[in-house]
C-alpha cells in the first residue's frame, strides 16, 4: 500500500516535469513556445502565435501604423508572405485590434486569407495538495487539477510586407 502511494506520487512528479517541458517549448513562434506567449507582452502576443516562414526578422510597426486585413479578397500591390498567425480571442469584438497589434508586432503590413472558426478552449489548473498518512503526518504533496472551458473563435492568417 505504501510503495503503491511512493509509485504515485512519483508518476505525478514525472507527469508535471512533462508538463513543464511542454509548456516550455514550442515551434519557431515570436515569443519562443507556448510559455513566451502566455507570460509575454500584450493580450495579443498570449492569443495568438507567429509562425515565421522566411526567418526574417523585423522590427515591430508603430502603434498607429495602418494595418490592412483581408477577409476573402487579396492585396492589390506586390507582398511577400512572411509567415502565418493562429490562434483564438475569446471575443468577436476585439478580433480586429488584436489582429492588428499582432501584426505590428511581428512588423507585418497586413493579413490576408483571415479564417475564423468557432470552437472551445480548455484550460488546467494544477494546484498541490497535502498527502497525510493514517496518523495525519503529511508525507508529501500531490497535484490536483481544475479545469474550465470557454468558447473561442479560432483564427488562422497568413502575415504579409509589401515589396
Amino acid at each position: 500500500m505504501v510503495v503503491e502511494k511512493e509509485r504515485t506520487v512519483i508518476m505525478r512528479k514525472i507527469f508535471c516535469l512533462l508538463a513543464l517541458v511542454v509548456l516550455t517549448t514550442g515551434c519557431a513562434t515570436e515569443s519562443g513556445g507556448l510559455l513566451g506567449n502566455l507570460l509575454g507582452g500584450s493580450a495579443a502576443n498570449r492569443q495568438l502565435s507567429f509562425v515565421n516562414y522566411n526567418k526574417s526578422v523585423y522590427p515591430p510597426q508603430t502603434k498607429d501604423y495602418p494595418i490592412d486585413l483581408f477577409f476573402g479578397d487579396k492585396p492589390q500591390k506586390p507582398y511577400e508572405v512572411i509567415g502565418e498567425v493562429m490562434g483564438y480571442v475569446i471575443r468577436d469584438s476585439n478580433l480586429r485590434p488584436l489582429l492588428e497589434t499582432k501584426a505590428r508586432n511581428i512588423g507585418a503590413d497586413g493579413l490576408m486569407d483571415i479564417q475564423t472558426s468557432l470552437g472551445s478552449r480548455t484550460d488546467t489548473d494544477i494546484t498541490q495538495e497535502s498527502v497525510k498518512d493514517a496518523y495525519g503526518n503529511t508525507v508529501g504533496t500531490m497535484p490536483v487539477s481544475e479545469t474550465t472551458s470557454q468558447k473561442v473563435i479560432n483564427i488562422k492568417a497568413k502575415a504579409i510586407k509589401y515589396k
